[in-house]
């Protein structure tokens, strides 16, 4: 029988040698886990505060952005109310760069005697008289082509062959580069 107790022994010490490093793997791991525990939460915690930091940013250019909204709503309104306000006094027009009209107002097409229509597109030449000479033309391009503001009294002929004077200022809008994109015609009638 003392084999038999000798065995159970061995058995129960291989046992308790194999519990004793089931129990150390056990503690290892409790402890790396805990460690990574550990690390994911202070992980978390700085991503949790990054993600209220940036809430807080696009929230912040959220209500800048809609504030500029406002504003910029507001200045359209105001311009148009200008523009309404100029358009009832004056004979207006926009020409492109090379002197063709993109905008007519009613006054300038009520002036002139042709339709809107008739008149975008078409070059200001198509309202040009012999009255001023080529060197007038001349001086009038070259000021307006450099970038500056053009005052003068000009002679038109409206479609009906009817002349009429006109007070007129062009102003050159300049591009990012510098150069005239397009000019604004504010003229007022003096016939």
């Amino acid at each position: 029988m003392s084999d038999e107790v000798e065995r159970l022994q061995r058995r129960l010490e291989r046992e308790r040698a194999s519990r004793k490093q089931a129990e150390r793997l056990l503690e290892e791991k409790s402890l790396a886990l805990y460690h990574a525990n550990q690390a994911l939460q202070a992980s978390t915690s700085s991503l949790e505060q990054q993600v209220q930091a940036r809430t807080q940013e696009l929230s912040d250019a959220l209500r800048l952005a809609e504030h500029t909204n406002s504003q910029l709503r507001e200045t359209q309104r105001e311009l148009k109310q200008q523009l309404f306000a100029i358009d009832q006094h004056t004979i207006a027009s926009i020409a492109d760069r090379d002197g063709n009209i993109v905008y007519a107002n009613d006054s300038f097409v009520a002036i002139s005697g042709y339709s809107r229509e008739e008149l975008l597109g078409q070059n200001h030449r198509i309202l040009k008289t012999d009255v001023q000479s080529a060197e007038f033309w001349d001086t009038m391009w070259k000021s307006i082509a450099s970038g500056y503001a053009w005052k003068g009294v000009v002679c038109n002929r409206a479609k009906d062959g009817q002349l009429y004077w006109v007070n007129a200022t062009i102003v050159p809008l300049l591009g990012p580069d510098g150069q005239p994109e397009q000019y604004i015609g504010i003229r007022t009638d003096i016939s």
